[in-house]
């Protein structure tokens, strides 16, 4: 990844016949994209394409990226052992400056909770509106037949929390990990785009490595929930994250 970012920021240039440096940082930043994005796109075109956009826009700013900003962040997809059942879920993690000025990875998402089944938050539970007058005997029922949906007695508007319900898993023991097997970086640092990256190994081909595997627009302006521990979306649909 940091190979990567050399040469998207022009540290690291390609070998190309052109003299001019701007034009060669332009052509090393379209070698970084998955050639099969940039199939059936005309260069110089009348209608630019997305992808001549991003770097021209990307050149014309002078912007360089980096993977400490805010609005960059990692999704690690990683299996998981529930149970004895193979289970997959992304962590999202992000850098973080300590007081003493030193970088770590922490954790600031999961996702994939509902859709591997692990967290069932979807319909009711009841415990009986006279439980209390017999000092909630149905408790104990709930509590050892129904422990996987216990989530469903909550209030009617409730929202369990993904991250601290993926703790909760993971510390008593019952999610055990297996190993990380893919690695994505997500950017929302440059306004109006929000791009993703992960590594593609190829034989025969400079198109190899860390590649751009996804581009897309987004609004120019870059939104943060406040006093939030979990990335939430946008309106565009493209990731928003968190920033205390």
């Amino acid at each position: 990844m940091d190979e990567f970012i050399e040469r998207f920021n022009g540290n690291e240039l390609n070998t190309f016949a052109s003299k001019d440096q701007l034009d060669k940082v332009r052509a090393t930043r379209f070698s970084l994209f998955n050639f099969e994005l940039l199939r059936g796109i005309q260069p110089n075109d009348t209608i630019p394409s997305i992808y001549e956009e991003f770097v021209n826009d990307i050149a014309s700013d002078s912007l360089e990226l980096s993977i400490e900003n805010p609005n960059n962040w990692i999704e690690a997809q990683c299996s998981f052992k529930w149970k004895g059942i193979p289970k997959t879920l992304s962590i999202q993690l992000q850098l973080e400056e300590d007081e003493n000025h030193y970088w770590r990875w922490c954790v600031i998402g999961v996702k994939g909770l509902e859709e591997s089944g692990l967290l069932k938050e979807d319909g009711i539970l009841s415990i009986s509106p006279v439980d209390h007058e017999l000092n909630f005997l149905g408790l104990e029922s709930l509590f050892l037949n129904d422990a996987e949906k216990f989530v469903r007695t909550k209030k009617t508007g409730i929202h369990i929390d993904s991250l601290s319900f993926f703790y909760g898993l993971v510390t008593s023991g019952v999610l055990k990990f297996n190993q990380c097997e893919r690695v994505e970086f997500h950017c929302r640092q440059f306004p109006g785009y929000y791009f993703i990256v992960t590594e593609i190994l190829r034989t025969n081909t400079t198109n190899s490595g860390w590649l751009i595997v996804s581009l897309n627009k987004t609004n120019k302006s870059i939104h943060y929930e406040e006093n939030s521990n979990n990335p939430s979306r946008c309106d565009d649909g493209a990731i928003d994250i968190a920033h205390d």
